[in-house]
């Protein structure tokens, strides 16, 4: 499903169990998202429009699918645990649509 309603959007991605993806299981094979996924949600439903909180997020995209997946060695910052940090400027984190 795609809504391009941040409260629509903000509450199915609520649910526990939803996983948060840019994939509709497989019946697009050709589908890219240009690796700019995450950080679009990130400004709009974090910085744009508060329906989650910086925090609530980067669990929704890392910890989330990590424990669906059975990987509770990774997935959030935690003492043993295997990371993969990804550093930007939330004030000023954009992507220019159309190049």
């Amino acid at each position: 499903m795609t809504s391009h309603d941040a409260e629509v959007t903000a509450e199915l991605m609520r649910h526990p169990k939803t996983i948060l993806g840019v994939s509709n299981g497989g019946a697009h094979a050709k589908f890219n998202s240009n690796g700019q996924w995450g950080s679009d949600i990130v400004i709009l439903l974090v910085r744009k429009t508060g329906q989650f909180t910086l925090e609530a997020m980067h669990h929704m995209l890392s910890a989330r699918p990590a424990g669906a997946f059975g990987f509770d060695d990774r997935g959030a910052l935690e003492v043993f645990k295997a990371a993969d940090l990804y550093v930007y400027d939330f004030d000023t984190l954009n992507f220019e649509r159309g190049r």
